[in-house]
């Protein structure tokens, strides 16, 4: 006689939709800049749509809500902005499908390459401006753990300013961690110094005119040097000792941790030319939050955007690295997003169309090298 399985099923922690480069314009159908991959802007719309069809009706269809959205940047095209002008009336159009969700499901919008064509970093640091790029409330930030010179950064005339770097516990034991991958860009880097430091950074690592339009900046760079282009860019060392500060917060507080950004923390997951300039030394803190060689790490898994063919990979401390797979080349109606189902020890990812399914086995808490 077969014995009954009396095992519990997981318990469910929390449950979140996900969608990357959208990517949306009202124009008509174009193409990449080597003329190999066909993307079509208003049906990019259509596809964002149906997405929010799901995540609306997930309670009444499976029995549990989407309790947060992670949008991961790029949301309008560029051109909304450059070319149509547009850029209020079709942000208006992408806003109006996500406000279908009730007010208290939290949006992550983060800051993508296109962002930064579309909107002025001072739009983006408003916690109160277009889009969710921004916040207040980080306690690392508003905490006196912070050296005095990132202090002084974070801070303006002894008043705290939004970040476009922050985390937030959604459930308890849960943290997500915003990166912002674009501090230090030629795109409009958070200050004017940033964007001259970006520029002569890049001038050392590409033989490339990294200042002209329609130029392939990759032309010469090998492997990882790909990397080295005007649109990704790099994190600052005060985003760095926060990052750092936050993971050995989460590791303190028993939370498992998300990174979220647009660019790519690790090499692998995606084509080797998006992947943050100084991924290195992000991962290292991601690796080791406190320090060393060896030790804990709360961060189970990564997101990202930005490569349009997505990817995966999972690294030497077990880490999975996802990139999601951009709308924006999905053909007719084929599905591109997922939703993602977080568990004590898993997460499932339910992907549709373009975005593969995955169940990710988290890594233990004090696993070490």
């Amino acid at each position: 006689m077969a014995s009954l399985n009396t095992q519990s099923p997981p318990t469910l922690l929390l449950s979140f939709g996900a969608v990357a480069d959208v990517q949306y314009a009202n124009s008509e159908n174009g193409a990449d800049f080597k003329k190999t991959v066909v993307r079509r802007y208003r049906n990019a719309l259509t596809l964002l749509t149906a997405a929010l069809d799901e995540w609306t009706t997930q309670e009444e269809t499976l029995g549990y809500p989407v309790q947060m959205i992670v949008q991961l940047g790029d949301l309008l095209d560029g051109r909304c902005q450059e070319q149509n002008h547009d850029r209020d009336e079709c942000l208006e159009r992408l806003l109006a499908q996500f406000n279908r969700l009730p007010t208290t499901v939290p949006r992550f919008d983060i800051i993508g390459n296109h962002e930064l064509y579309n909107f002025t970093r001072a739009e983006l640091q408003d916690p109160n401006g277009p889009l969710r790029t921004a916040s207040i409330t980080d306690e690392i930030l508003t905490s006196e753990i912070l050296t005095s010179t990132a202090k002084t950064l974070s801070h303006k005339e002894g008043q705290r300013q939004a970040s476009t770097f922050y985390s937030a516990v959604v459930v308890p034991g849960f943290r997500v961690v915003v990166i912002d991958a674009y501090e230090i860009s030629t795109l409009n880097g958070t200050e004017e110094c940033s964007t001259t430091q970006a520029l002569d950074y890049l001038s050392n690592k590409n033989p490339n005119d990294i200042a002209k339009q329609g130029v392939d900046w990759t032309a010469g760079l090998e492997g990882s040097n790909k990397r080295f282009v005007p649109y990704n860019g790099a994190v600052s060392p005060v985003q760095l000792e926060w990052l750092s500060q936050t993971l050995q917060h989460a590791l303190r507080q028993k939370e498992r941790c998300l990174v979220l950004s647009h660019v790519s923390l690790q090499q692998g997951c995606c084509s080797e030319s998006c992947v943050l300039w100084n991924y290195e030394e992000v991962m290292n803190i991601i690796h080791h939050p406190t320090g060393g060689t060896s030790g804990e790490t709360p961060v189970v898994a990564c997101l990202y955007g930005h490569a349009h063919q997505g990817g995966y990979v999972q690294d030497e401390r077990g880490i999975h690295h996802v990139t999601l797979q951009s709308p924006l080349e999905a053909v007719g109606d084929e599905m591109s997003h997922a939703t993602v189902d977080v568990y004590e020890n898993q997460m499932h990812i339910r992907g549709k169309g373009r975005v593969p399914s995955r169940v990710l086995d988290f890594p233990m808490l004090a696993a070490a090298l």
